[in-house]
């Protein structure tokens, strides 16, 4: 149990590194408070996550990503989430983030006592994990993710004109009306 601890712990330190290295290569520029976004609530970040999956369902490779996300924030206003497309994809960014954290977490755990939801708010922090995220937006997300690897954005399939081992779609139906003279072409 010792050395999962002390495994996990040094990952910890190597976010945080990262994370660290991250902000020194940002901007300097103090923000003021009206220049950053209110905190999300739960709610909102649900009909955020509900409203990705809603759009990408719908739309799956006629619309840009940039046309999907100015539907997505449409829909969100109109859900009383006033926020804009940068917000959005910030957020929506965040919650993949801790999202994975907690997934990445949970498959390396050897025991049950060790998985995300078993931990304590304070076990949490202690080893660089979400101290409390919503159990039902981490399902919607998970729903999202698994019809997500199911229907990826690009279509897996090769083009037929550079695939031998699919038949030309001429052929066939050349062969179809030679074997069925009623669907031959007069």
């Amino acid at each position: 149990m010792e050395v999962i601890v002390n495994k996990k712990k040094r990952r910890k330190e190597q976010r945080e590194n990262k994370n660290n290295n991250k902000l020194r290569g940002s901007s300097s520029t103090p923000r003021t408070r009206s220049q950053l976004s209110p905190e999300w609530t739960t709610k909102e970040a649900l009909i955020l996550v509900n409203e990705i999956a809603a759009v990408e369902k719908d739309c799956l490779k006629a619309l840009s990503t940039y046309q999907k996300w100015k539907i997505i924030v449409d829909n969100c206003v109109v859900l009383d989430v006033a926020r804009n497309l940068n917000q959005c994809r910030t957020k929506w960014n965040s919650l993949l983030n801790e999202y994975n954290l907690i997934k990445d977490w949970d498959k390396e755990s050897e025991s049950r006592s060790d998985l995300y939801w078993s931990l304590e708010s304070e076990r949490r922090k202690e080893f660089g994990l979400p101290e409390n995220f919503n159990e039902e937006l981490f399902r919607a997300i998970d729903d999202y993710m698994w019809c997500h690897k199911e229907h990826p954005d690009t279509d897996p399939d090769p083009d037929p004109d550079t695939d031998p081992e699919k038949p030309d779609l001429l052929h066939a139906i050349t062969n179809l009306g030679m074997l069925h003279p009623q669907f031959s072409v007069q």
